[in-house]
This record gives C-alpha cells, sequence and structure tokens, in this order.
C-alpha cells in the first residue's frame, strides 16, 4: 500500500540518527490524523527546545491544535541564564515554577591559576558602561594597562555579566514542568518518534504533511526547531537550505564528579582555558546550585568541555584523569582528593558553532592553520537561514535564525520560537501575536560611539585597498 511504501522511504542521513527528513510530493489518497481536532487548524512543531517548546506554548493559548515531535535532547552542559534574558525568565514566572538560583559570582581561570572575579554587578553602583565592568571586576594579575586594550568588548556587557543558574537540570527543572504544562493545554508532545519525511502538496505549494517512524501528522503549518546538524539533513530538498551545509555544531564533553571530601571552591560559576590551549571550559559547583547537592558531606561538581572533538575519543578514566589535572591547576585543594563517583556524557555537534569573518581570503588560508578556530571569509552569519522559507507554511526557529531582536543563546532560541508562532498567526490569520520583550537599548554614549562605527566602516569599506583589512 502506499502507506506502507510512505513511512518505509529511506531519509536522506545515516543510520542511528534521531531526526532526519527529505521532501517529496503528497499521495492524497491515505494518511493518519493523530490525536486531533477537526475543527482546529493543526500545526506540527519539530523540536523540543527552547524555540519547539516556546512557538507550541503560544500557539496552543491561540487554540490551534499543536503536535511537538520531541526530540531526545539531553542538557548538554551547565549554561547561565543571563540579566538580559526578560522573555525567558517572563515565562518562567508565567509557569508559576522557580528553577533558578540567586544572582551567582563568577570566576575566570588560566593555566596559571586565578585570573579575575566578578561580583554581582547590580549590586554595585552603576557605571557609564563599560566603566563598572572595568572597575569592579577584581583582576589578578592584568595590568591597569591591558585592562584598557579591553575596553571594546567591555562595552557589550555592561550589567549582561550577571547571571541566575539553573537549580537542576534545565530539562527537569524546565522543561518537564513546561510540557506538562502544554500537555494539559491540549497540546499533544510525541515522545520517541522520528521525522522522517515532509509531504508537500504540488496543488498548494505547501507541507501537507509532516512523515514520522509511526505515522503521518497533518499539518497546516510546520515550525522546524532542531539544531543545525540536524537541519542540514533536509539540504538535498531545497536550494535554499544549501548554505547552511556551511554551519556547524561543537562537541561538548560534560563530566560530573562525585568527590570523597568537601573542597571550597570560591565561585559556583568558572570559566577556564584549556592547559594545552586548544579550548575552553567551565566547572560549577553542584553543592551550592543543585538542591539535590546541597546538604552533601562531599564535593558535587561539573566540568564541561566545548570544541571537545579530541577529548571524546577518549576513555572515561583518562578523561577523569585530565579533569583532575585541570581542577588542580585551578583550585590546589584537588590535588590531594578522590573521585567516588562519575558520570561522563559526550554530546557531539550538539551547540551551535558560531565563528567571525574575515574579509579577503588569504588572512583566512593563513589563519586556518595557525588557529583552532573555524574562520571563513564572511564568518557564519552569512550562512544563517531566516525564519521564513520559500515554503509558505514551513517556519524555522532556532539560534541558528537570523534576528533582529539582539539576544543570544537560550534567550534567542526562545524569541525565535516566539516569532515563529507569530509568522504561523500571521499565514493561518488566526490568533494573537506573540509579546516579545526587547532587548534593554544601549545607552546613549554607546549608541553614538556604535553610529560612528558604522560610519568608519562605511568609509573604510570605499577604499581601493579595504579588501585586505580585518573585519
Amino acid at each position: 500500500m502506499m502507506l506502507a511504501s510512505c513511512l518505509g522511504v529511506k531519509p536522506y542521513f545515516s543510520s542511528g540518527t534521531k531526526n532526519g527528513f527529505c521532501c517529496r510530493a503528497s499521495d492524497k489518497q491515505i494518511h493518519i490524523d493523530g490525536l486531533r481536532n477537526n475543527d482546529r487548524k493543526k500545526v506540527v512543531v519539530v523540536g523540543s527546545g527552547w524555540a519547539g517548546l516556546g512557538a507550541a506554548h503560544h500557539l496552543s493559548k491561540q487554540g490551534f491544535n499543536v503536535t511537538v515531535i520531541a526530540d531526545a535532547t539531553d542538557d548538554a552542559g551547565i549554561r547561565g541564564f543571563f540579566y538580559p534574558f526578560r522573555n525567558i525568565f517572563s515565562l518562567v514566572d508565567e509557569l508559576g515554577i522557580k528553577p533558578f538560583t540567586e544572582w551567582t559570582k563568577s570566576a575566570q581561570y588560566s593555566g596559571d591559576g586565578l585570573e579575575v572575579e566578578f561580583p554581582i554587578f547590580q549590586d554595585q553602583p552603576q557605571l557609564p558602561t563599560p566603566f563598572g565592568t572595568l572597575l569592579y571586576a577584581q583582576f589578578i594579575r592584568l595590568p591597569v594597562l591591558d585592562r584598557l586594550t579591553s575596553l571594546p568588548l567591555m562595552a557589550a556587557c555592561k550589567k549582561d555579566f550577571d547571571m541566575l543558574l539553573c537549580r537542576g537540570t534545565v530539562r527537569e527543572k524546565i522543561f518537564n514542568p513546561w510540557m506538562g504544562a502544554l500537555r494539559e493545554k491540549g497540546c499533544q508532545v510525541m515522545d520517541g518518534e522520528t521525522v522522517t519525511d515532509l509531504i508537500f502538496d504540488e496543488e498548494t505549494g505547501q507541507i501537507s504533511e509532516v512523515a514520522c517512524s509511526k505515522k503521518l501528522y497533518k499539518a497546516d503549518a510546520v515550525i522546524l526547531a532542531v539544531g543545525i546538524s540536524t537541519l542540514q539533513e533536509i539540504i538535498k530538498s531545497r536550494q535554499e537550505f544549501l548554505k547552511v551545509m556551511n554551519l556547524a555544531g561543537i562537541d561538548v564533553l560534560s563530566v560530573k564528579l562525585q568527590i570523597n571530601r568537601r573542597v571550597q571552591i570560591p565561585n559556583a560559576s568558572n570559566a577556564c582555558t584549556y592547559l594545552d590551549d586548544s579550548s575552553g571550559w567551565t566547572f560549577f559547583d553542584l553543592n551550592a546550585i543543585y538542591d539535590v547537592h546541597k546538604d552533601d558531606p562531599v564535593t558535587a561538581l561539573q566540568a564541561d568541555f566545548y570544541y571537545a572533538n579530541e577529548l571524546l575519543l577518549l576513555s572515561d578514566e583518562l578523561i577523569i584523569a585530565k579533569v583532575m589535572t585541570y581542577l588542580s591547576k585551578c583550585i590546589k585543594d584537588f590535588e590531594n582528593v578522590a573521585v567516588t563517583n562519575k558520570v561522563v556524557g559526550r554530546y557531539p555537534k550538539s551547540l551551535s558553532h558560531f565563528f567571525p569573518g574575515f574579509c579577503h581570503l588569504k588572512w583566512s588560508l593563513a589563519l586556518k592553520f595557525t588557529s583552532p578556530f573555524h574562520f571563513c571569509p564572511t564568518g557564519s552569519y552569512k550562512f544563517m537561514m531566516r525564519g521564513s522559507t520559500s515554503f509558505p507554511n514551513l517556519f524555522m526557529g532556532g539560534d541558528w535564525i537570523v534576528t533582529r531582536h539582539g539576544s543570544w543563546l537560550q534567550e534567542k532560541s526562545y524569541v525565535t520560537g516566539l516569532e515563529a508562532a507569530n509568522r504561523v498567526v500571521d499565514f493561518l490569520e488566526e490568533g494573537s501575536f506573540a509579546k516579545i520583550i526587547p532587548v534593554e537599548e544601549d545607552e546613549p554614549h554607546i549608541q553614538v560611539l556604535r553610529s560612528l562605527n558604522r560610519n568608519l566602516n562605511r568609509i573604510r569599506d570605499e577604499l581601493p585597498w579595504s579588501k585586505y583589512f580585518l573585519q
């Protein structure tokens, strides 16, 4: 039968990929309408991260029949929730949950030990950007002159270094209760499904159904809110998606350790550099962050390594030995302890990789072989996608989407999910638009400096040798 043929189609990805799909013409003779209300327009959301759940959250409130195809994503490392993440903070208030710690101090380490400690900036008298960051951060060995050279970077920070941490895993403290609230609103959250196809209606030019490993889901609109690695599986279906192949995901290694005694960790959140200068890592005091470890008589901590492609191949024993060596370089008390329990998580291609650009190919090629970072003549921005596609009812959400909102990390993903929901509302001409809280405006003197910088860049681009300047 046509149904068996439809569900048996081989997608454009190797076996074992969680989500992958192509796009083909629909067979109108047969389909399965999974758990639907005939009187409501149907929206299928592929992905259950910040963007996917954000879109489903708003569309469910507008009365749409929403189905979420949940991906089996785990927490790939601990990440903070920064002061400007006002949309996420508004969401957790709406959900009536309290997943976050208080505002948290942090520190940065190098191979030489502690470099700088950051206070809670909003507790300090507010100074014009970037002087608060320059004066309130406690630099251990960085000379004043070197600090002054970092002013252009500090100008982007103000109070933005202040962050909260989740009092458990994000899935436990936020996503699970969030999905529970969605189910109460009638949203179908489908676990254990694998998307294999998007079915294209040649008459309407729209996506008519989403094919999964077990059934077909009829759709009036579809939102793809998946990671870059999953998105790349659809490139053969449409020319507009080909540029996504220039984007990439990064490997993350997450190590949770239990130490045989309590070690005094001065700050709950810590950023570090590798001793071999290959990339960066972080470690967190779980006794200070996670509710479950508050009263433990032993130390519980988590170390997360980014751009960890070399580390993923190592055995757990070698990884633990490296982690303990790194930790002892930061805090001496880790030299005389024993690991009593460990959990090693490997997350290949799990986070988006954004990279800067250089405007001339000669510079790019030279740096490619002398730097551990990924350089490209134009940077990653050129290859990011818009929230709308050439399919009128197919929309996108995720941190790889171009948005003018100005947010980043989890906040950006959530905002693009709301923007995708708004595009569905506009396309289907039903419901109200989600209210998105804008990013706080820059202080007047920063706005003037940004305008001056844009004008200088415009003048520079008109010079005959401008292509040799670094961007």
